[in-house]
Parts: C-alpha cells; sequence; structure tokens
C-alpha cells in the first residue's frame, strides 16, 4: 500500500521554513544577549596582600636615602684618627665564604 501527499512538498518548505525562522530568532535573542552582557561588563582588578605588602616596601625603599650619613661619619672620624684598620685575612676569608655559599 502506498500512500501519498499531494502537499508534501509544500509541507517540508513550510517546516523548513519555520525551522528557519525559528532559528533566526533564536540567533538574534542570543546576539541580544550578548550585546547586553558584553555592555554591562566591567573590568575588575584586586591586588593581592603580597602585592600591596610590596608596593609599601617600594615605597620605604624609595624615601630611604642610599648613603646613611650617619655610618659614613663614623667611618670618616675612625680613619682621621687612625682607629680604622682593615683586617686583609678576615676580608679575604669573608670573601671566599661568600663565594663558596653562591657557588652551592
Amino acid at each position: 500500500m502506498k500512500i501519498t501527499d499531494i502537499n508534501a512538498k509544500e509541507n517540508v518548505a513550510q517546516y523548513v521554513q519555520n525551522n528557519q525562522a525559528t532559528q533566526g530568532a533564536q540567533q538574534a535573542e542570543r546576539e541580544k544577549q550578548a550585546a547586553a552582557e558584553q555592555s554591562q561588563a566591567t573590568d575588575k582588578v584586586e591586588l593581592s596582600a603580597a602585592s600591596r605588602d610590596i608596593q609599601k616596601i617600594q615605597e620605604v625603599l624609595k624615601n630611604t636615602p642610599d648613603v646613611r650619613a650617619e655610618k659614613v661619619q663614623e667611618l670618616k672620624s675612625k680613619i682621621e684618627s687612625g682607629q680604622y684598620r682593615v683586617d686583609a685575612r678576615e676580608i679575604a676569608n669573608k670573601m671566599i665564604s661568600d663565594l663558596i655559599q653562591d657557588l652551592s
């Protein structure tokens, strides 16, 4: 038994047309929502506690003088009075110790 529908082509065409219209409307709605979300989106930056600590340390270092004037004056006084003595052996030992530590 063969059943034929005279309007089969029209029904399929109508279905395809309705389906395309529905998909088009859904796509338009998705694009509209995406545009709305994008327009509402804002950038937000939060600094960690470590970052804030680093900023504080950098500020303190920026305000700290490069030369400690009181230490320089103390050494100048010792040199001028002849009290400042350099122990070459102690310096050499310290340099070698630092080098060994750096290499390990």
